[in-house]
């Protein structure tokens, strides 16, 4: 498997990471990152309903209002940063947003609605196209070469596959690809190599394992428990996961357990659950920073952000701080 970072610089030649946080509270907030993990606030910026996910590409951030059914840019990050004229989501209940590879278009996968909309990465003018892609759809990513989004439908039990035109915004509806009965696909991740796809099975707490062709075909190949052989343990639900920038660790989110399960990625994709360390109540959302080195969780009952430092490609996860008092952090990000 090839590597996708190089050896990382010291910590102290850097700039501390940029934070930002999507609040229950209504409020983009914005932190730095001290060396002992905890969070400095900066800035924060009032919404309105619920921010419950945003998107990240450079100096550029979209946000979903949830409740309102909206989409917002953020037109400038410092030390006053703004929001933009707002767009219908194109559905209601608005749960996930993302760009595209070439970080020009903005997705979104409307929950409620059960519609998925494509966007200009400003999101003025409203949506370039939109597709009924099934029941609940909980998230939109496109596949590496950017000709493809994958769109896990909760309520479906499927993802579904779609061609993409950069140029366009339009969507080709290509097919299905069955997950068992009562999974509910709802987030994924592609692996280093672009041949596998991760998604998060919430309702039964597994990864399922799928083979990517890169013509729009994805076939389920395998799972594994986030919880592995653990005695006792709560009712749980699978949330967020994300792979590590070495490609040799994915992690995967418990609520109710209230861990992070880490699986150890081989060459060929599969996984192997490697270790399994507790977070704060209701682990929702959590990311990576670029070098590979922090991870932060966003607690959602706890109001509370704690951060891990990040060591052997991934794979050795240790508590650094904890930052009390962030209201609804639904999700957490580097910026």
């Amino acid at each position: 498997m090839q590597e996708l970072h190089a050896a990382l610089e010291p910590r102290a030649a850097l700039s501390p990471d940029r934070v930002i946080v999507g609040s229950g509270s209504g409020q983009l907030l914005w932190f730095e990152l001290t060396e002992v993990g905890s969070l400095r606030a900066q800035s924060q910026l009032r919404l309105g309903g619920c921010p419950s996910f945003l998107a990240v590409s450079g100096a550029r951030v979209l946000a979903v209002d949830e409740l309102g059914g909206l989409l917002y840019s953020v037109t400038q990050l410092g030390a006053e940063p703004s929001l933009g004229v707002p767009s219908t989501s194109g559905g209601a209940g608005p749960a996930y947003v993302s760009f595209d590879r070439s970080g020009e278009l903005g997705l979104v996968a409307n929950y409620q609605a059960g519609t998925v909309a494509v966007f200009r990465a400003g999101a003025n003018g409203g949506p370039l196209a939109t597709h009924h892609a099934g029941r609940n759809p909980h998230s939109i990513v496109t596949s590496p070469d950017n000709r493809h989004v994958l769109i896990p439908c909760l309520g479906s039990d499927y993802v579904a596959v779609y061609g993409l035109d950069v140029a366009t915004g339009a969507l080709e509806r290509v097919g299905t690809a069955a997950a068992p009965l009562g999974t509910g696909p709802r987030h994924l991740t592609f692996d280093a190599s672009g041949r596998v796809v991760y998604v998060t099975f919430e309702h039964t707490s597994e990864v399922g394992m799928f083979a990517w062709d890169q013509v729009g075909k994805l076939e389920l190949v395998g799972l594994v428990s986030t919880l592995g052989n653990a005695a006792g343990r709560a009712p749980n639900t699978a949330a967020h996961l994300e792979l590590h920038p070495s490609g040799r660790a994915l992690y995967a989110s418990n609520r109710g357990d209230d861990s992070l399960a880490i699986f150890a990625v081989d060459d060929q994709g599969a996984l192997a659950l490697h270790d399994r360390i507790s977070t704060g109540k209701i682990p929702r959302h959590f990311s990576v920073n670029r070098r590979g080195d922090r991870l932060l969780v966003g607690n959602l009952d706890a109001a509370s952000v704690t951060c891990f430092s990040v060591e052997d490609h991934g794979l050795r996860v240790e508590p650094l701080g904890n930052t009390p008092g962030v209201p609804q952090p639904l999700f957490v990000g580097f910026c």
